[in-house]
């Protein structure tokens, strides 16, 4: 059996080392900052505030499906209706009670889906995301011929409110991204 023996190398002290200049480190990206504009954090803010809306409603609507529920909801809508100034709340939530329960679970898991998408919206433009502006202007967008339709069909001073804050949404984003495309451009050099 052989044994090998470790010669130890020549020992240096730690101030006879010599010094090896350590560069410091950049500060942290960014895009994992939450945004500093006001106006990025009004619409993320106001997704977030539609995605927990939805998310209470689609939650609520499962509810319905509860009979002891339904029948709390029932009571409480006619005795609102006695009022004579409820007649609305009482028709809305009568149709309600009359939707078949697996109606009810499709409309509901829906309405989590895009609960959900509201939720990545918002969280996304408030860390100032590029794909989060990217799905907020494809998904705001594509809606926006339908709340139109909907405005000429019957119109509302609340549906023109959300036609013209939606329009104005887009605008300012699409203008935001290429505003950020432009810049992108100018620090490649082409």
């Amino acid at each position: 059996m052989s044994q090998t023996s470790v010669q130890p190398g020549p020992v240096v002290s730690r101030s006879t080392a010599p010094r090896v200049e350590v560069p410091e480190l950049p500060p942290p990206p960014t895009s994992h900052q939450p945004t500093e504009d006001p106006w990025l954090r009004t619409i993320a803010i106001f997704k977030l505030a539609k995605g927990t809306f939805l998310l209470g409603a689609a939650t609520a609507a499962l509810g319905l499906l509860s009979p002891r529920t339904a029948q709390a909801v029932s009571r409480w809508a006619s005795e609102l209706a006695a009022d004579g100034h409820y007649t609305v709340a009482n028709s809305l939530v009568a149709w309600t009670l009359s939707v078949q329960p697996r109606t009810l679970r499709l409309l509901s898991a829906a309405t989590y889906l895009y609960s959900a998408l509201f939720f990545a919206e918002g969280i996304g433009l408030l860390m100032d995301k590029r794909w989060a502006k990217a799905m907020t202007i494809f998904t705001t967008g594509a809606l926006i011929p339908f709340e139109l339709f909907e405005l000429l069909r019957h119109a509302s001073i609340t549906k023109l409110g959300v036609l013209v804050g939606n329009v104005a949404i887009l605008a300012y984003l699409v203008r935001r991204v290429r505003e950020e495309l432009r810049e992108h451009d100018l620090r490649a050099g082409t």
